[in-house]
């Protein structure tokens, strides 16, 4: 289905509020269309037999309409989530990162035995002294870490 012909019926048919009502004789439904217009004998069209050819047409598609605009709701709640999913992938890659300033045995103010952490090169630093933080992914064009947040991650809304 074809949004620009479902955007088009909806411009062509008379703008509304749209309801209805129950005619107490017979229980037949009719529809009323409030054209506010500002003229009192414009202002509600009631249809109990016919309406403009612009306004059927629009009834008509209604079914077709709503669940061709459902459809497109669902593909578009498919298609955020999964790029919901790829922002937090790429988040996690780019997460803050403490680097550590003080190797564990220069450290008087903190316990080794407790504040001791190993590093990916297998040097131990006190987890106490934090030199700054930074992008665990990116790298600067001396092969230093980037500042945490990152341009990557501010592009992702991340501000600390």
């Amino acid at each position: 289905m074809d949004l620009q012909e479902i955007e088009a019926r909806l411009e062509a048919a008379t703008p509304g509020p749209w309801d209805f009502e129950t005619i107490p004789e017979t229980g037949e439904s009719r529809v009323v269309v409030f054209s506010n217009t500002g003229d009192p004998m414009l202002d509600v069209s009631v249809a109990p037999h016919g309406v403009r050819a612009e306004d059927a047409e629009f009834i008509a598609h209604a079914p077709e309409d709503i669940r061709a605009l459902l459809a497109e709701v669902t593909d578009l709640r498919v298609k955020l989530e999964a790029a919901q999913f790829q922002i937090e992938e790429v988040k996690e890659l780019h997460r803050k990162m403490p680097l550590y300033d003080t190797p564990s045995e220069e450290c008087a103010e903190h316990d080794q035995d407790v504040y001791s952490i190993e590093l990916d090169s297998g040097e131990w630093y006190c987890s106490e002294h934090i030199a700054e933080w930074v992008c665990s992914e990116c790298f600067n064009d001396g092969g230093e870490y980037v500042d945490y947040p990152c341009e990557t991650a501010r592009a992702l809304g991340v501000t600390e």
